[in-house]
């Protein structure tokens, strides 16, 4: 991180999400997918699920996706082709967070938050506040930020603040041990 290097550049295009497989191959996503095969040097656009928000990688090929109007995307070959849930969930939210611990646990954030135990087939509301950025360490123990950090640990029955609630609203944080980072917009 000491020094970078800026590897492309489109100034009619927003990118909110970067998946890479290896060092070579990855993908941007936004307002369409970018592809790269050569560590970004160079990108090519593919048609794809647009308006993605976030991407959670599960392994080199399963992929979720999700974005505006209640998108919902899945993928199970490294995001050549995306597969659309449809969303029984609210068409108006925008949501900001996807995060699965397997192929089969996962939970989203947005305007309102849910989770899934089949691989996004079925999603259930989660008595929770909005999201940001949602993250779980396993299927009870999770964090959730937006004018509040909260945790739970019965998989998002209840969620308990860990940080004050602000006026401005936190963007974004991360989690190692038990060590905390979070940013405030």
């Amino acid at each position: 991180g000491t020094t970078w290097n800026e590897q492309y550049s489109n100034s009619i295009t927003t990118f909110s999400s970067v998946w890479f497989t290896d060092k070579n191959n990855g993908r941007a996503y936004g307002d369409g997918l970018y592809v790269t095969s050569n560590g970004g040097k160079t990108w090519n656009q593919k048609n794809t699920i647009g308006g993605i928000k976030a991407v959670d990688v599960n392994n080199s090929k399963l992929g979720f996706a999700v974005g505006g109007g209640g998108t919902i995307g899945k993928t199970e070959d490294g995001g050549e082709t995306w597969k659309t849930f449809p969303s029984n969930l609210y068409s108006w939210d925008e949501f900001r967070s996807i995060f699965f611990i397997n192929e089969n646990f996962g939970w989203i954030g947005g305007f309102y938050s849910f989770k899934t135990n089949d691989g996004g087939n079925t999603w259930k509301t989660m008595p929770a506040q909005s999201s940001f950025k949602i993250y779980f360490k396993d299927e009870n123990t999770g964090y959730s930020i937006r004018t509040s950090f909260v945790k739970t640990t019965d998989g998002g029955l209840t969620w308990i603040g860990l940080l004050p609630t602000v006026s401005l609203v936190y963007t974004s944080f991360s989690m190692i041990e038990d060590n905390l980072w979070v940013v405030q917009k």
